[in-house]
């Protein structure tokens, strides 16, 4: 990991990824990942986007939450497996379990536009309100945006009660 970021190190992806590779052979979630970045972008080894996806799934079914939104998002676009909106929903919610920020916001997104869920603006909202509070950057301008249109939605309705007489109506009836 030092290698990739050069913390401390000169950058080096080829040892990097030499020391990753040992340690995904140990066990280790988080260099399932990592390595899976590195076959992705094509970062000290050969790009190979298959084995990015079985390295990044490798590393959700350990436990790792980066992994998890990795596995998600290839199911979602179709890299290095077919895609799969139900595997990638599934996979979020299970990122989103752990508190991240990225699971959750990706679940509001796919409510609001109704990829592989029914499209559903409550539940968008929720998902959005929870990844602000785990401090995605977008989601609270997301569930701003929805909560205006909401609002909208609400005048305009009052304003086509009020130009049938409903609220006049309403109001001489409860006296």
């Amino acid at each position: 990991n030092w290698y990739i970021h050069g913390l401390g190190v000169r950058k080096n992806y080829q040892r990097a990824t030499s020391f990753l590779k040992r340690a995904v052979r140990g066990g280790n979630a988080e260099a399932c990942f990592d390595l899976g970045i590195c076959y992705d972008r094509g970062r000290g080894i050969h790009k190979d986007r298959k084995r990015a996806f079985s390295l990044f799934l490798l590393g959700a079914k350990r436990g790792d939450g980066d992994a998890s939104v990795a596995v998600a998002g290839c199911y979602f676009h179709g890299i290095g497996t077919p895609k799969n909106w139900k595997k990638a929903i599934q996979w979020y919610r299970i990122a989103a379990r752990g508190g991240d920020a990225e699971a959750l916001y990706s679940l509001g997104l796919l409510y609001q536009h109704g990829h592989g869920v029914k499209r559903n603006k409550k539940i968008a909202m929720r998902w959005f309100d929870r990844a602000a509070a785990a401090g995605h950057e977008y989601a609270s301008v997301n569930l701003a945006e929805l909560q205006e249109k909401k609002v909208q939605r609400n005048r305009k309705e009052r304003k086509r009660w009020r130009g049938k007489g409903g609220r006049n109506e309403w109001h001489l009836n409860s006296c």
